[in-house]
């Protein structure tokens, strides 16, 4: 998956790993800036490192990449719901068996003359197909992929249309998830006037505590389990280890 800002192309390792064969495929010119950062030093993909991103700043690699369709473009599907992205992935599909079809009817010289060629292609569409079902396994929760710094799955042309859930007038708020800034403090807002108190999730340390009208709860102040979680977690530990010293009853 690549994403392209005005500043930078991300691209991922496992999209990286496929651009030799899309070269020879779409005869593209590589710019120089381009092989010097993926080659320059050893280069390898694996499933510990094939989400991570490579950072091309160089104008001439934006536009390079920005221009390679063999990889699916996270501008284009950031906010796709599941049937939409099912539809992208059928229509890939459905190019992928029409080209071997194709290629099937052949005559055995022009099979000859065009098997490398149906073979990368179809391995490249085979590698977007996988991509877009990455990316859906990733909306989904299912699938650990961080994006670089400062990328979301929201669009902020849409900050108007946000609907925060309802939640009783003087309660306590805890905001997690992952999203822009000033989307955190839109929904905060939503809830600023309403509720006894607004905090927000930090990883590592729990939920700090940013806005408050509660004089039992002052700026600042953390709370780690605010749904008691651990504590649930803890009981139902003691319990099980109180049940295995007891052993079993004989009657």
């Amino acid at each position: 998956m690549k994403i392209i800002t005005k500043d930078c192309a991300y691209v991922q390792y496992t999209d990286i790993a496929e651009l030799i064969d899309a070269l020879i495929v779409t005869k593209a010119e590589c710019p120089q800036s381009v092989l010097e950062t993926c080659y320059g030093t050893t280069f390898t993909c694996n499933s510990d490192n094939q989400f991570e991103f490579m950072e091309f700043y160089n104008e001439d690699a934006i536009e390079f990449f920005k221009n390679l369709n063999y990889m699916v473009d996270y501008n284009d599907i950031k906010e796709a719901s599941e049937e939409a992205l099912a539809n992208y992935s059928n229509s890939l599909a459905f190019d992928r068996n029409k080209m071997i079809q194709t290629y099937n009817q052949m005559s055995k010289q022009k099979q000859d003359e065009y098997q490398e060629d149906v073979e990368l292609r179809t391995r490249l569409l085979d590698h977007k197909i996988q991509t877009l079902e990455q990316f859906r396994l990733f909306k989904a929760g299912k699938l650990r992929m961080d994006l670089p710094e400062g990328i979301s799955t929201y669009d902020e042309g849409n900050l108007s249309k946000v609907v925060v859930p309802e939640v009783p007038q003087g309660k306590a708020v805890y905001l997690s998830g992952r999203g822009p800034n000033y989307l955190t403090v839109a929904i905060a807002e939503a809830y600023a006037h309403t509720n006894s108190s607004v905090s927000l999730f930090q990883p590592g340390i729990g939920y700090t505590c940013s806005i408050t009208h509660s004089r039992a709860k002052r700026l600042g102040d953390l709370t780690k389990d605010p749904l008691g979680k651990e504590e649930i977690k803890e009981q139902l530990v003691a319990s099980k280890e109180a049940s295995t010293k007891e052993g079993p009853s004989i009657d």
